[in-house]
């Protein structure tokens, strides 16, 4: 298979703002080549930057002039026949084991005209020097000789010739900016030891840069370093602070004979960790964090892509991986205690503030678990912060609840005094959960009837919600009562006894309602049928002891005719259903006891055609004026109008204690 080297060096993705990964790139092999030759070996690399001084330098405009080309020289193994062959294989997998992708090569001509190598090198007894230029030709590889060397020293020189632009542009011009970059690329290899003696030079200005010791400078004088031990393993961990430009998210790095093997991200891991942390001066940083040590040298699979450790505890008792990670995001969280605090600190009252005034049901959370708060993290939306305590409340719930079987284990043991000490310590944690319980039942009851009062509201259009907006708040429209749990219903807005009921369709057919419960041949569909738990009253051969018919009208109807009016339709109603079948407790059909009472809800607007229709059925106005009721004698029925502000007003009374109890509007 040929590949269009050409076509893969455009196809290369590199930013201008990525314009000094070229150069790092040839400084990243220097490191490795150096590496290659064993601990004995000391090594240098210089880095040479070559100016194009045929511009013109205006003074304070450029510190100085433009960069045309990089040197790279170091003391490394050279480019011997296996590491040649491997350079001029695309996707060589030769540096796999180290992290190496194979494409380095590729954005050196992405951003360069070309490249020129020149390597000396020792191979079976005898020194060679190789020579080739890396060009955008088909194959890349251009002018290769190799001949015997004159000097009998290791040197290996790659000049990344002719910056592109917009490369150019984009590129530092002081070479102190350069060098730092150059460390900050190459981190890893300064904090693990593997960095050989590298230094940079400006042939233009002369200025000679110490890389180590701006590493040492810059990095390690806020560095620290540490020793840990688990399941009778020692690890060492150094914890770094870096500047933006160094890293983009906080990560521990694991590594194995002095190499990074994998990185794992801290999000989650360590208490209050924001994004970015502010140091003592106020500058933002993040962290890194790589750990050592012999048993991560003896795991670290032949690939030197992981770590044959297990997930799990097994016979041996090895460390697992998840608790290594853990012991490491301990120390962790221990280094950046200094600068997690004001997040901390903020975060909780973010918290606080939140319960106090949105979420009173978490109090008890916050006062018996607060050390949950740690593991939440930071600058959420009240949303997501909901969802995170909710979490936690769950995890709190599961908690009391085995307490409270242990206690009950206990009173079953008959150990009086045990029982009486730990039921004085579990009372208070236990009435106050069930406290909370009811009140994030009576906050979501507040929240329910906020949002019907909007619904109520007119419409940027001048218009009213459908009926079916407030249908679906109370009960969700085509289901039944085997559809919905208990606690997505609404049913209390009308009356808390129907939330006892039997069986419940919402804007079902008469045909489809459940077979063993009632059958009537007919396509009318009111908006809610309830059918009530038997009671002492009635034939306890019915599967139910009452009937609740529900009807709603869009706010503000008019115009009602004798026989599409809400009282004329519930009326309709009751005569299906006595007509119908019922089923007893054996599954024999029989017919609708006639003692069983019915019930009608009709939830509209009372305008003045419906207050005219309420007249004629000889219905009572309420005292406050807002509704009528009354009974049917010929239907057998009792009848409610009940207009939507009253709806709302008594639904709002009845919960007005709880929601003053919890300090909520």
């Amino acid at each position: 298979m040929e590949v269009d080297l050409v076509g893969r060096i455009r196809n290369t993705s590199l930013s201008p703002q990525h314009s000094l990964l070229p150069l790092f790139e040839a400084v990243v092999n220097s490191i490795h080549a150096i590496a290659d030759l064993g601990s004995e070996h000391s090594g240098q690399i210089e880095i040479r930057i070559l100016r194009d001084t045929s511009q013109q330098h205006f003074e304070g405009v450029e510190p100085t002039y433009p960069i045309r080309s990089f040197t790279v020289t170091d003391t490394g193994i050279g480019f011997t026949k296996a590491n040649f062959e491997s350079f001029s294989t695309t996707d060589s997998r030769k540096k796999q084991s180290i992290g190496g992708k194979g494409v380095g090569r590729f954005v050196w001509l992405k951003a360069f005209d070309h490249a020129e190598i020149e390597s000396t090198f020792e191979e079976n007894g005898s020194w060679r020097r190789r020579r080739f230029r890396l060009e955008m030709t088909s194959k890349g590889v251009e002018a290769s000789e190799v001949s015997e060397a004159d000097a009998h020293v290791r040197s290996t020189i790659v000049r990344l010739v002719d910056l592109k632009e917009p490369f150019s542009k984009q590129t530092p011009r002081t070479a102190k900016v350069i060098a730092i970059r150059t460390v900050e690329h190459c981190l890893q290899h300064f904090v693990l030891g593997l960095a050989p003696a590298i230094r940079l030079v400006d042939d233009e200005s002369k200025e000679v840069l110490d890389l180590n010791e701006l590493y040492t400078s810059h990095v390690t004088a806020q560095a620290q370093a540490e020793k840990f031990e688990l399941a009778g393993k020692q690890f060492d961990i150094h914890h770094l602070r870096l500047g933006l430009g160094y890293e983009n998210s906080h990560r521990i790095y694991f590594c194995a004979n002095r190499r990074v093997v994998i990185s794992e991200k801290l999000d989650g891991k360590v208490p209050n960790l924001a994004n970015t942390l502010m140091d003592e001066e106020g500058k933002p940083f993040v962290y890194a964090g790589y750990v050592s040590g012999e048993y991560l040298d003896e795991t670290v699979n032949t690939e030197r892509t992981g770590f044959n450790i297990p997930d799990r505890p097994d016979l041996l008792g090895q460390p697992t991986w998840p608790e290594l990670v853990r012991a490491a995001a301990t120390g962790t969280s221990g280094f950046l205690g200094p600068f997690t605090e004001t997040v901390r600190k903020n975060k909780e009252d973010q918290i606080k503030t939140f319960v106090q005034t949105k979420a009173p049901h978490y109090r008890p959370l916050l006062k018996h678990k607060s050390s949950v708060l740690d593991s939440i993290p930071p600058n959420l939306t009240d949303e997501k912060l909901d969802l995170e305590l909710y979490r936690r409340n769950q995890d709190y719930d599961a908690e009391l609840r085995e307490q409270s079987s242990k206690l009950l284990s206990s009173i079953e043991q008959g150990d009086a005094e045990k029982v009486r000490k730990g039921y004085e310590e579990f009372l208070e944690e236990w009435n106050e959960f069930g406290m909370a319980k009811l009140a994030t039942h009576v906050v979501h009851r507040r929240a329910t009837l906020k949002l019907l009062r909007k619904s109520l509201e007119l419409t940027g259009g001048g218009k009213y919600e459908l009926e079916s907006t407030v249908h679906g708040l109370i009960f969700p429209l085509k289901k039944t009562s085997d559809d919905v749990p208990a606690n997505k219903m609404n049913l209390w807005i009308i009356d808390e006894k129907l939330a006892f009921h039997y069986y419940l369709a919402s804007d079902i057919p008469f045909k489809q309602l459940k077979e063993d419960v009632i059958a009537v041949n007919s396509d009318d569909r009111p908006d809610l049928v309830i059918f009530n738990r038997p009671n002492a009253f009635v034939n306890q051969d019915a599967p139910f002891g009452s009937v609740v018919l529900v009807e709603f009208k869009r706010p503000a109807r008019d115009g009602y005719s004798d026989n599409d009016n809400p009282i004329s339709q519930v009326a309709t109603y009751v005569a299906l259903i006595k007509a119908g079948k019922a089923v007893d407790r054996t599954g024999k059909p029989i017919g609708v006891p006639p003692q069983i009472p019915f019930y009608a809800y009709i939830v509209a607007d009372l305008t003045e055609t419906l207050r005219f229709q309420a007249q004629l059925a000889s219905l009572i106005p309420s005292p406050d004026g807002l509704g009528y009721f009354g009974f049917n004698p010929q239907f057998g029925v009792y009848i409610e109008i009940i207009s939507f502000q009253k709806l709302l007003s008594d639904a709002e009374r009845r919960n007005a204690t709880f929601f003053d109890k919890l300090g909520i509007l």
